[in-house]
């Protein structure tokens, strides 16, 4: 089987990889050096690293570069915790500009982010790939380092726990700096210690106002319990969302709305006469290249008739 063409050995391996069969894909790998290269390109395709020790961020990037030549395999490189150890921004942007074909960086399963050492910051180089938050730490300090230093196509960001924001939080950008991202998605952001309800607000705002007028794809989780979150994608939408194409919208409430019912824009009353529908129609007046809406409702907590219709 060494004799084959180097394309029907990647075929071999492109097969294994799509059957999930990573044991065979380990065992063909040691076959032989001929098999060696198709096997780690499906190998190392996607990376998930655990954080386990303090050291394990700068242990795996010692690892990229003593292996230069597994570092285009890389497309996918996820980072997650086990453990109460943490990842500091410059050792991510350090890991990120070592694999030069990596496409999706994703941060999640309750990590820990930190800003890093002062000194590594001014050395410090860009994320260039897509970016996803799911359920990590953060504080203010680590949150503006890590939008300072991210210049890729798509941000996605879930279940983002802040730790020391405020009301006051001001975070300044150079939005010229994102002028290559193409999707956003801000999904919900939890408070800790003792954050006021709005204290959430300037955050989505941030991340809202990075996005470009080429943006071609936005979504967001919209709080019912405040009228804040569906003013700001009125306010993206009306001012900058021109290009959008794709737009999803979900409508989230959390336990405190028990007792409410759904309203778009209404301070008080009853809204009988309020339809989600004609919200939708009036954002898609705003711009006329949208082709796909896509909107969803999430579980709520809200007494009387939802009124929902596409």
């Amino acid at each position: 089987m060494a004799t084959l063409p180097f394309e029907q050995r990647a075929q071999i391996a492109q097969d294994l990889h799509d059957d999930s069969d990573s044991l065979s894909l380990k065992s063909l790998s040691q076959v032989s050096f001929q098999w060696r290269v198709p096997a780690q390109m499906y190998l190392f395709q996607n990376l998930h690293i655990s954080i386990i020790k303090q050291r394990n961020a700068r242990d795996f990037l010692h690892f990229l570069q003593a292996s230069p030549h597994l570092l285009p395999f890389v497309r996918t490189l996820g980072l997650y915790q086990r453990g109460s150890s943490y990842v500091s921004v410059t050792e991510i942007t350090a890991i990120t500009s070592t694999l030069p074909n990596l496409r999706n960086l994703e941060l999640y399963a309750y990590l820990t982010i930190v800003a890093g050492d002062e000194g590594a910051q001014e050395d410090a180089l860009t994320i260039n790939c897509g970016l996803t938050l799911m359920r990590v730490y953060l504080n203010e300090e680590a949150f503006t380092m890590l939008l300072a230093f991210f210049r890729g196509p798509q941000l996605l960001v879930n279940s983002v726990f802040l730790t020391n924001f405020t009301t006051d939080t001001r975070v300044s950008l150079d939005l010229s700096n994102y002028s290559s991202l193409r999707r956003v998605h801000v999904g919900e952001v939890a408070k800790l210690g003792g954050l006021d309800d709005e204290s959430v607000v300037p955050i989505r705002d941030i991340l809202v106002s990075i996005c470009p007028q080429t943006l071609k794809a936005f979504g967001m989780v919209c709080d019912v319990s405040y009228t804040t979150d569906v003013r700001l994608v009125n306010k993206y939408l009306g001012s900058k969302g021109h290009c959008v194409e794709d737009l999803q919208l979900d409508f989230a409430s959390d336990a405190e709305a028990m007792g409410r019912c759904l309203w778009i824009g209404i301070p008080s009353g009853y809204p009988s006469t309020v339809r989600l529908s004609k919200y939708f129609r009036s954002l898609l007046s705003l711009w006329p290249r949208c082709q796909a809406t896509t909107t969803s409702l999430l579980p709520l907590s809200c007494i009387g008739v939802l009124l929902f219709e596409y």
